[in-house]
């Protein structure tokens, strides 16, 4: 099964070679954004990011990917090694939204802004959609 919104190029490749790197960045900037990933899309964006970054233990993403977005196993992990700090922020406009951000927390808790904060209906939906945008987003890859 292929997510919708997951493009054809991405299983033609059985390794991320540098070629594929690049191919996947570009994809990633002309039609995605992390605030739109949910469910069985962001869990394979976060698939993609984990080849990325070095961190998947095969070179093929299983289909279905893994739950990383509702399985707390799977996203602790990554919360952890990331240092992603998420907090429950509960706004009259907004109501209760997640908020994920990378970096050591400031003094009352809250995520680092100046890379940017992701929301999300829950914890692991924030932290991952943080984890997917930080590894595609090209000046913040870099940082």
């Amino acid at each position: 099964m292929i997510p919708p919104t997951a493009p054809d190029i991405l299983y033609i490749h059985t390794g991320f070679s540098r070629t594929a790197s690049t191919i996947i960045r570009q994809i990633w900037e002309e039609a995605m954004d992390a605030m739109s990933l949910k469910g069985a899309q962001l869990d394979y964006w976060v698939a993609c990011a984990e080849r990325q970054n070095g961190h998947a233990e095969s070179d093929a993403i299983p289909t279905p990917p893994p739950a990383f977005s509702s399985d707390r196993a799977l996203a602790d992990a990554i919360i952890d090694r990331e240092g992603i700090v998420v907090v429950l922020a509960v706004d009259a406009e907004f109501g209760n939204q997640y908020i994920a951000g990378a970096g050591p927390a400031n003094a009352y808790g809250f995520p680092n802004a100046s890379d940017g904060l992701w929301m999300g209906d829950g914890r692991l939906e924030a932290a991952m959609r943080c984890y997917v945008d930080r590894t595609f987003t090209p000046q913040r890859a870099t940082d």
